[in-house]
């Protein structure tokens, strides 16, 4: 092992010492610090998967995940240890790939946007947070970037991810059947900051992160917040870990299902509205095997009747569905309703931002267009697909960029979205030729834990 690796070593041990000065002040990070000690036993004799278990370790910390509030830079520190491996690993040869590169420049430009605005606009104030977030965001993105350039590397990190969020919803689906038999609220662990709006959370057992509960006649029912600062996030992670699965492996209907209830466990309408619609307009786009013009006619009729099931499923299912929250949860839909119409309305009289945002700016890109502009808009939407020109696999692609894009769009705020960007670059890189080898066995291949021997092939 050279000097320099063993330097680059080091600079991960900081990383593990810091996570445990953390803990130390936040009981909330002591799982993060038994994670990362053991992802870093395991990996210690393989750069490649050290630098993946690191990324892992890093993704509670990255916003908008559920200890980003106050730990995103130490997030940001780690994946920058990881970069440092990975390239070391490579030898100074990594090449991150095109359609990555492209989300990273997207959101360099994002940043020169917001630093404009807030110069026209006169918003001096705002200009140290977006340096801020300019460090825990595009930094952190572009560190990660450098990890996922190896085949090896993003079939450990997408992984991983999907293993964390079955192992998430199975802790939610265990901590319902707990309290079904001991009843609402039983076997708390600890609280945590999940954030000034949203307040504290509350773990649960076995590892269950919670915000709020859902109350139904007869029934309470805790609200899975998850990897996600809230619960909307939560329902997005678990909407792509469905999606992305396939591109590593071949997914079993037992983990599908456990990802479908910490999914619907969210009682995010936003979340299970956006990921039903997305599943049928893939199915829609998915070309018919046969050449028949009739079949293909009746293809089409039932295609597009299943997409107007599926919106009235999102509109009117009961708990998450839209019409459900007009009850349930008004005055949030009132706010973002409003914000949404006030980001409409800038766009003639407003069209570069300055407007008048209401208490919910930015809450979604259609709100953000009064505070932030057409621009912003712009640049943000380019960032989520410009990587599809000329990407080999885009029918791969759609999907989870989909998802993504309606959930910014409609739900939540791009802003600072580290692992949102990050999950888009996952969904681009996961479908690269040099990933083909695994996509296209015919036999299909079993979710191998992330850093078990098979994950280097």
């Amino acid at each position: 092992m050279t000097r320099g690796t063993l330097g680059l070593y080091a600079v991960a041990g900081v990383a593990v010492a810091a996570a445990t000065a953390a803990a130390t002040q936040q009981p909330m990070a002591l799982p993060l610090l038994v994670g990362t000690i053991v992802l870093f036993v395991i990996a210690s004799r393989n750069p490649n998967a050290l630098s993946s278990a690191l990324v892992l370790a890093a993704l509670p910390l990255m916003r908008p995940n559920v200890l980003s509030e106050s730990y995103a830079i130490l997030g940001t520190a780690i994946c920058v240890a990881a970069s440092l491996i990975a390239f070391t690993a490579d030898r100074g040869r990594t090449r991150i790939p095109r359609s990555y590169t492209f989300i990273v420049v997207g959101m360099i430009l994002t940043t020169v946007w917001l630093l404009l605005s807030a110069a026209i606009f006169s918003r001096y104030a705002s200009v140290t947070l977006i340096l801020q977030g300019f460090v825990t965001t595009v930094l952190t993105v572009a560190a990660i970037g450098v990890v996922l350039a190896d085949p090896a590397r993003r079939r450990m990190v997408g992984r991983g991810f999907v293993w964390i969020m079955l192992a998430l919803c199975t802790s939610y689906a265990v901590t319902v059947v707990t309290w079904t038999v001991l009843g609402v609220g039983a076997l708390p662990l600890a609280t945590f900051p999940i954030s000034n709006v949203l307040g504290a959370g509350t773990l649960f057992f076995p590892f269950t992160p919670s915000i709020g509960v859902l109350n139904l006649p007869n029934l309470h029912l805790p609200r899975f917040t998850g990897l996600g600062s809230e619960p909307g996030w939560m329902a997005l992670h678990a909407g792509l870990a469905l999606l992305l699965w396939p591109r590593l492996g071949r997914p079993r209907w037992p983990g599908q299902a456990v990802l479908l209830v910490g999914l619907l466990g969210t009682f995010s309408t936003a979340g299970f509205g956006a990921f039903v619609v997305v599943l049928i307009l893939a199915w829609f786009a998915r070309k018919p095997k046969s050449g028949d013009l009739f079949t293909h006619f009746l293809g089409f009729l039932f295609k597009t009747s299943a997409l107007a099931i599926a919106v009235w499923v999102a509109v009117a299912a009961p708990v998450v569905g839209l019409a459900s929250k007009q009850t349930v949860n008004a005055e949030s839909l009132g706010d973002r309703t409003e914000a949404m119409r006030l980001g409409l309305a800038a766009l003639t009289e407003h069209p570069f931002g300055g407007a008048e945002a209401g208490s919910q700016a930015a809450i979604n890109l259609i709100a953000a267009l009064a505070l932030l502009g057409i621009p912003y808009f712009l640049l943000v939407t380019g960032t989520l697909f410009v990587s599809r020109l000329g990407h080999p696999a885009k029918h791969l692609t759609f999907a989870p960029i989909a998802l993504i894009f309606i959930t910014l769009l409609l739900s939540q705020p791009a802003g600072d979205a580290t692992f949102v960007f990050v999950l888009t670059g996952l969904a681009y890189t996961l479908t690269l030729p040099d990933m083909h080898p695994r996509l296209n066995d015919a036999h299909g291949t079993r979710l191998a834990p992330p850093f078990s021997a098979t994950s280097n092939g």
